[in-house]
């Protein structure tokens, strides 16, 4: 886990806890292990951590025909050894209704006679300073060097940057920041430097550069110099700035200061292009399409893309099976629009009224050869989500996936 601190609901986490380590203890004879674990996972939004929590005994265990029903009311294990173990059979059944109102999944594995393992999947936000601190960290920056003249200018650096796990050290004039530099070299420098100057001309930016090299820059594309002036137009008329280096104007804050070092670096825009690049990796879709050579075709766009779909052959069969899915499993809903039995704006139309929470939150996209406004509008009012055109552009389908699911997820 990447972060000290997250927001969530600390009842409901704390009882699915105490469920899931009450029901271990229950079925682990006298002697047997019990393991906690608390595991990191992939981020899917720089604003959420995404915690996997297990809990493993090496216990009784469940036989296969009772692990499929663990999670329904009034379940309990009925046999020679476990019978003598008090319970209404409900914790298991709670614990997934907590789990599930925390927007989570949650499954079980488990062997007769050898134990079992319970395995929780979270997304927690992260608090806006610890964020913030993700993107310095990420940056490699962890220690800023200001000049600026002015009392005020220095006392805002500072404050501006708390939280963030950035050490910022104030300077009122180039020279004490030469002195500074030096002084900080042996324990690795600064990774930025911001210079505050009346009018930026050529004998700023020599000093400037000279100031960069001496805070650790090995070359002039090694640390983000960062020139804060009063006004737009406080800059000599046709400086040329130098590698790596970028201006801001007074008053400006935290976030334009992280834009500003994401432009210089162009950070943001390759992790930005990165991730749209990767938007459909990981991801799991249901697909209704009756042809069976535009399901091989979709099925084989969507592999190459590190995605897996499960097709269905018309609208009727894609809501029996969303209506059977577990919480999380399908990231999207792929619908064609003209199948039989029940075409798509009817199969959308009863998902939308399933009695579930996520059937009227999960991205349905519909994929129709009619590309025309009014049949657009026809699937929107549908309840779909998205409307791309067939044949299907993978282009098309990441636009939709990266609003849609990555976005929505933020």
């Amino acid at each position: 886990v990447n972060h000290e601190r997250l927001i969530g609901d600390e009842t409901h986490l704390n009882q699915i806890l105490i469920n899931l380590l009450s029901n271990a203890v229950k079925y682990t004879p006298e002697g047997g292990h019990i393991c906690l674990r608390f595991i990191g996972l992939a981020q899917h939004s720089s604003q959420f951590e995404r915690i996997r929590i297990e809990v493993e005994d090496d216990g009784y265990g469940m036989t296969p025909e009772f692990l499929a029903t663990i999670f329904d009311s009034f379940t309990r294990a009925e046999n020679s050894t476990t019978n003598k173990v008090q319970g209404t059979g409900l914790g298991m059944s709670i614990t997934k209704s907590l789990v599930e109102l925390m927007g989570g999944t949650i499954e079980a594995e488990s062997t007769e006679g050898v134990g079992s393992l319970f395995r929780v999947d979270l997304e927690l936000r992260i608090p806006d300073e610890q964020a913030q601190g993700f993107f310095w960290r990420s940056q490699g920056i962890d220690a800023m060097l200001v000049v600026d003249p002015t009392a005020a200018g220095r006392e805002t650096a500072q404050r501006q940057m708390e939280g963030t796990g950035v050490r910022v050290d104030t300077v009122p004039s180039v020279e004490e920041a030469f002195a500074r530099a030096e002084a900080a070299a042996p324990t690795g420098g600064y990774q930025i430097v911001l210079v505050c100057c009346d009018v930026l001309g050529s004998a700023c930016l020599e000093a400037a550069g000279a100031l960069r090299s001496a805070a650790g820059a090995a070359d002039d594309r090694s640390v983000p110099l960062v020139f804060v002036l009063d006004h737009n137009f406080d800059v000599e008329e046709g400086l040329t700035l130098p590698p790596w280096a970028g201006v801001l104007t007074r008053p400006f804050f935290l976030s334009t200061l992280r834009r500003k070092v994401e432009d210089i670096t162009g950070a943001g825009q390759a992790d930005a292009a990165a991730a749209y690049d990767a938007v459909l990796q990981g991801k799991h879709f249901l697909a209704a399409e009756d042809n069976f050579l535009n399901a091989g075709i979709l099925s084989e766009l969507l592999e190459l893309e590190g995605a897996t779909v499960e097709v269905v052959e018309n609208g009727q069969l894609a809501v029996e099976r969303f209506e059977a899915c577990e919480p999380g499993e399908f990231d999207a809903i792929l619908m064609d629009v003209q199948m039989p039995v029940m075409n798509g704006h009817a199969a959308t139309r009863a998902i939308r009224a399933l009695e579930r929470p996520d059937a009227r939150t999960i991205p349905i996209i519909a994929m129709t050869a009619d590309a025309f406004v009014e049949d657009e509008k026809a699937a929107l009012a549908a309840g779909m989500s998205a409307h791309v055109a067939k044949p299907l552009e993978i282009g098309d389908l990441k636009r939709a996936v990266d609003l849609l699911v990555e976005k929505g997820r933020s």
